[in-house]
């Protein structure tokens, strides 16, 4: 007869044939995602492994027949003696071994519901001592971490019986008074005391064995945490003198390409520095004398004193709105400028009349259009007059973006007539000093 779908092979129906059966999960739970199994042979100490599940089953089995916790049935599968065909799915386990903390707190209810006595009132050692906080950062919650190259959360965890007793060794060695305050003395595993894995895990760690005994790496990496404590210190200057004492706002991405613009100064350029980073910075130096506005999911914040109504807050972001305009419409057009000398052919040499009047420039028609309204106004016919004074303007804006890397027609041509007309390099070098020249012709 064929066996039920998702049928265990250590169910009572199938139990006479788990011995010819593949290696099986004594935790088995119906409706996981399960993984391969994994059998003890694997393990570092099966033996040791068994004990704790056979005492894990032992104290759900005392909980009350109608208990969430009791799971009678995955107990069942618990073997007494363990062989090469046992093993267990990684989620069967985990589901298995969760909740242990709440066991003996049940155990406890039904007993003392079982008696007779008439109900007293529970002692300070009976009731949680803990917050539902993390005993190490006193955060609650979900933490966020990165894990493999992204970011995700963590939940909060809690001590197994005689777990915290390694933390308050470790605090009481490192002398953690902080800490003490809170654990000294004290069960946690009985109390509920709950931690992100990662604070645990960074709290245990040596930092001496983080350290490289490498001179050159030490010497590096002390180069490097001054680089940015001096970068730090340069945008404090910029809160204490902009936010604080006049009162002003800022934008907290202006204030990240301070940062960055301070270590290219040193040898740790990092241009990818987010201004998240930079952001926490502010808020553990500055604390509640800043408070930061967001802008929206992608875009950045800005900074003002707390100390300021909101009334100013918003005439200062509306200033600073308008001048972000023209910051704006300036970086295009550098960039734009930049773009079109990259990609510009190079000039002909030695150059004819005929071939710069006729050249085709390649200016940036962003720049071109920017002058344009600027001179002329949005709604002006365009005449040749008009073209040419927009073109020799564009020509001294581009010659001067690039450097005087950019050499344009206009300059050359200039440059050519007058060396022929008057043969003096003096009054050519004169007049090339005049960084404004204007060509009407």
């Amino acid at each position: 007869m064929m066996a039920l779908k998702n049928e265990h092979p250590h169910s009572k129906r199938n139990r006479s044939n788990a011995d010819d059966a593949e290696i099986v999960c004594v935790l088995h739970m119906e409706g996981q995602k399960y993984g391969a199994i994994k059998p003890f042979s694997t393990v570092s100490d099966p033996q040791s492994r068994l004990l704790r599940l056979q005492d894990i089953k032992r104290r759900r089995l005392a909980q009350p027949i109608d208990s969430p916790y009791r799971m009678e049935s995955t107990c069942e599968l618990i073997p007494d003696i363990l062989n090469d065909k046992h093993g267990y799915h990684q989620i069967c386990y985990q589901r298995f071994c969760a909740n242990l903390h709440r066991l003996d707190i049940q155990v406890v209810d039904t007993e003392v519901s079982s008696t007779s006595r008439s109900s007293r009132k529970k002692s300070s050692r009976d009731s949680t001592q803990f917050k539902p906080d993390c005993i190490f950062c006193n955060n609650e919650g979900r933490r966020k971490i990165k894990s493999g190259g992204t970011w995700t959360t963590e939940g909060m965890s809690v001590f197994d019986r005689d777990g915290g007793k390694f933390i308050q060794d470790l605090a009481e060695k490192r002398n953690d008074q902080k800490l003490l305050t809170r654990i000294r003395g004290v069960d946690m595993y009985a109390c509920g005391a709950k931690y992100h894995r990662s604070c645990h895990a960074k709290y245990c760690q040596d930092p001496i064995k983080w350290r490289s005994p490498d001179k050159e790496k030490k010497e590096k990496q002390e180069s490097m945490v001054e680089a940015h404590a001096n970068a730090f210190a340069s945008v404090c200057k910029i809160v204490d003198d902009v936010v604080l004492k006049q009162r002003n706002i800022l934008m907290l991405k202006n204030l990240c390409d301070t940062y960055r613009h301070t270590l290219e100064n040193s040898d740790h350029k990092n241009p990818n520095f987010r201004s998240e980073n930079l952001k926490t910075k502010l808020e553990k130096h500055y604390g509640s004398h800043l408070s930061f506005c967001p802008l929206g999911q992608f875009h950045s914040y800005i900074l003002y004193n707390s100390n300021v109504e909101i009334n100013q807050v918003m005439k200062y972001a509306y200033e600073l709105g308008s001048k972000d305009v023209i910051e704006t419409a300036g970086a295009r057009l550098h960039q734009d400028i930049l773009n079109a000398f990259k990609n510009s052919a190079e000039l002909m040499w030695p150059p004819t009349a005929q071939s710069l009047i006729n050249s085709d420039i390649g200016l940036p028609s962003s720049l071109e259009k920017f002058l344009s309204n600027m001179l002329y106004g949005a709604s002006s016919p365009r005449t040749e007059k008009s073209k040419r004074l927009v073109s020799s303007i564009a020509q001294d804006i581009c010659r001067a973006a690039t450097n005087s890397e950019w050499k344009l027609p206009k300059h050359v041509l200039m440059c050519l007539t007058l060396r022929h007309m008057f043969r003096s390099e003096r009054l050519v070098t004169m007049l090339n000093r005049f960084a404004s020249i204007l060509c009407r012709i």
